[in-house]
């Protein structure tokens, strides 16, 4: 009798046996999940209230990519737009609407030969944004109206049509996350004041 009984198939045994199984197991601990809309407002004061974090950390970086009203919603614009995108931001950039700390040099990278172009993304900066890729020859195509803004400090960039109309990458060795985005915060408001 007890051979043609098929444990398999039996709805009620299979619960049993299930249920002891469980019974050896640790019960998986509930997750916990929160909804919030993200929203950073950039403001000093909910910047400085911020905690550092104690984990060792190799560096911090925050980016911000923005488009500027007037030329159009997205990167992609017309060839004209971009050189005059550029050619905005290398005066908005100049000494005498920036603070020290945020004054440094415009590159055109169309204006760059190859090896330029890869001497100039070897600097410690972009290996630290995740940009070092871009020295491989042909990785990005270089036209008109592209260009970067790199502080004295090399801990502030400032992309121009790459991809958004403007990306704002700043960064800093270490854990001070507080310093590197009221450094961002620093640039957006100059930019915003200057235009």
């Amino acid at each position: 009798m007890e051979k043609d009984w098929d444990v398999s198939e039996d709805p009620e045994l299979l619960k049993v046996l299930n249920m002891a199984k469980m019974l050896g197991r640790a019960q998986p601990p509930k997750v916990q999940t929160y909804s919030k809309n993200p929203l950073f407002d950039l403001l000093p004061a909910t910047i400085r209230r911020l905690v550092n974090p104690k984990a060792p950390v190799k560096c911090c970086v925050a980016s911000l990519q923005r488009n500027l009203a007037g030329f159009g919603p997205n990167g992609d614009i017309s060839k004209n737009q971009k050189i005059q995108l550029e050619n905005l931001m290398k005066k908005v950039m100049g000494v005498a609407y920036m603070p020290e700390d945020l004054t440094g040099k415009f590159s055109s990278l169309s204006k760059l030969n190859q090896r330029e172009q890869s001497k100039f993304f070897s600097a410690d900066i972009f290996s630290l944004t995740g940009d070092a890729w871009m020295k491989e020859p042909g990785s990005v195509e270089w036209t008109d109206g592209k260009g970067v803004f790199i502080n004295n400090y090399s801990n502030f960039i400032l992309w121009v049509n790459l991809e958004d109309q403007l990306r704002l990458v700043s960064v800093a060795k270490g854990q001070d996350l507080k310093y590197v985005l009221l450094r961002l915060q620093k640039a957006v408001a100059r930019i915003e004041e200057a235009l």
